[in-house]
């Protein structure tokens, strides 16, 4: 009974050892992978001319110059193959390094890019466009209807092959208007501003009207009523009511005349 027992425990133990070697994984080479292994440096490899000098040596499973057949002993990085060109081959080192400066200052063309499509191109435009809040397109609006009205620009400017290029290289996430949204936006501008000027009006207690009559560039005759007053402060106000087309001839009887200057101020 105990040599059965004996020739069991023996058959158990040969059998766990056969299971440990089906399972046991392989062993790898104990040699430490070479250069031509790490991911750096076959990417280093595509970007960097100083490789074109440089072999791998199957027997060492190091790099060689191909100039000197001396090995450098860490290539994880160009840096090693770079000082041994300028140490021991100069002119090769200035060759290559003008080389390498004009790749990198080249436009990378569309052949190099394949995965750059047109639609890519969309998906990232239509990004950037949703980077902007509403904060800043109503800060970029009220400037760009400032520069309309101040410089007394046409709405059409908007439409301009040089305004959009300037607006783009400001900020690319912003969308120009078009001229008609433009001309509402001035109107409703217009709006807020008489409102601001009605509120004003109504907190003085005096004020004085003045009329100015000019021409513009295309010879078109102009009236403008502006109002005067003080706050409590003794601060100067100036408020201009109105600029009306006045094609008659500036005399004191046609400015008199019902509507010219009387009814700008009612209204």
């Amino acid at each position: 009974m105990f040599a059965e027992c004996k020739t069991l425990e023996l058959d158990v133990v040969n059998l766990s050892e056969i299971i440990d070697t089906d399972m046991e994984p392989e062993r790898k080479d104990s040699t430490p992978p070479g250069p031509s292994d790490s991911p750096s440096v076959l990417g280093s490899q595509q970007r960097s001319t100083v490789w074109s000098v440089f072999a791998i040596n199957d027997k060492t499973g190091k790099y060689q110059c191909q100039l000197c057949k001396e090995t450098v002993k860490d290539c994880s990085r160009t840096t090693n193959l770079w000082q041994h060109l300028q140490r021991h081959h100069k002119a090769k080192f200035i060759e290559l390094n003008q080389q390498d400066e004009a790749k990198k200052a080249a436009p990378a063309k569309d052949s190099e890019h394949p995965k750059k499509t047109a639609a890519s191109h969309g998906q990232i435009s239509s990004f950037f466009q949703k980077l902007i809040n509403v904060a800043d397109k109503k800060k970029i609006d009220n400037s760009l209807l400032y520069f309309i009205t101040k410089d007394m620009q046409p709405f059409s400017v908007v439409k301009d092959e040089g305004f959009l290029q300037y607006s783009h290289a400001m900020n690319a996430s912003y969308t120009v208007p078009s001229p008609q949204t433009v001309s509402r936006m001035i109107s409703n501008k217009y709006d807020d501003a008489c409102s601001d000027v009605l509120n004003i009006l109504q907190r003085l207690k005096f004020i004085n009207l003045t009329t100015d009559l000019w021409t513009s560039r295309t010879m078109e005759s102009y009236i403008t009523v502006t109002a005067h007053s003080v706050d409590d402060n003794f601060n100067s106000i100036n408020l201009v009511l109105d600029t009306h087309h006045m094609p008659e001839r500036h005399t004191a009887n046609n400015i008199r005349r019902p509507g010219k200057v009387n009814k700008r101020v009612e209204d």
